[in-house]
């Protein structure tokens, strides 16, 4: 059965360490599951899925449709190219992804309120 970690991984620019670090394995672990000599258990596969903005059909090769990488580099170039912005990679932590993963869903005033509260914090924290 073929499987599309190694893929999603190096779509991502992560290197087996970055990912390993991230799902709390051993880089031999990330190595198993790419060459699939090992899967992982239904746990660790819904995190890498969300990790790799996948589904676990897709990273297990089940499908070989991937909604979200598409979305994802849609994301990154309408932004790139909208506000000029340059895009670096960072690795989130499981709570800034899942604020980054629901943001959509408040309204201009609740994103005004939560963007002050952050740059309050990052302010008293640098001093």
């Amino acid at each position: 059965m073929k499987n599309n970690i190694k893929f999603l991984r190096e779509e991502h620019n992560l290197s087996r360490q970055d990912l390993a670090k991230l799902m709390n394995v051993s880089t031999a672990t990330i190595t198993y599951w790419e060459q699939n000599k090992r899967q992982p258990r239904v746990d660790k596969a819904e995190r890498l899925a969300k990790i790799l903005h996948a589904t676990v059909p897709y990273l297990t090769g089940v499908t070989d449709y991937i909604p979200y990488i598409e979305e994802y580099k849609d994301y990154k170039s309408n932004l790139s190219n909208a506000n000029n912005i340059e895009i670096r990679h960072t690795i989130l932590s499981e709570d800034e992804y899942d604020i980054l993963d629901n943001i959509h869903y408040l309204n201009e005033s609740q994103l005004k309120e939560i963007k002050n509260t952050v740059l309050k914090y990052k302010k008293e924290n640098n001093e």
